[in-house]
């Protein structure tokens, strides 16, 4: 049985199982973000995975599939609220969410500040991913998975 949703701005479909834990991970295509999701997929969770970068997240999903199966992938901003709420709400809706990790963030040698401190542009971008970007990833399922 696969639940499927479309919207204008995304079209998706996870197979569902019955009691099947549903994990979203934001981040997912690098560091501790693919860790979980292979974590998960080994767990043989259903799996709803945000990044960036579009060729490292199939690559992490396609591993995942070998394992689980039960993957969707996503490229939306962040930073972009209305989109992250438009998707959230609209996966949450198909196939409600268990788990939901809101990891991504800019580090590493990304956002190392030289001697005399990053530029602003850097650290609005910094708190706009790191701060705003799990503002905009948990707001819109706080209701639910509350509820739930």
């Amino acid at each position: 049985n696969i639940i499927a949703s479309q919207t204008p701005e995304m079209t998706f479909a996870i197979p569902s199982k019955p009691h099947s834990t549903h994990v979203v991970i934001t981040g997912a295509s690098s560091g501790l973000g693919a860790a979980l999701a292979g974590h998960f997929a080994r767990m043989d969770y259903a799996l709803s995975l945000f990044g960036r970068d579009v060729t490292r997240l199939s690559a992490i999903a396609d591993a995942c599939r070998e394992t689980a199966g039960r993957v969707a992938t996503f490229s939306h901003d962040v930073t972009d609220g209305a989109a992250m709420s438009c998707a959230l709400s609209t996966i949450d809706s198909a196939v409600p969410i268990d788990i939901l990790i809101a990891n991504a963030g800019l580090g590493g040698n990304e956002v190392l500040a030289p001697p005399s401190g990053e530029p602003p542009d850097l650290a609005r971008r910094i708190a706009d991913v790191n701060l705003l970007g799990v503002i905009n990833t948990i707001t819109p399922l706080t209701a639910s998975l509350t509820a739930r």
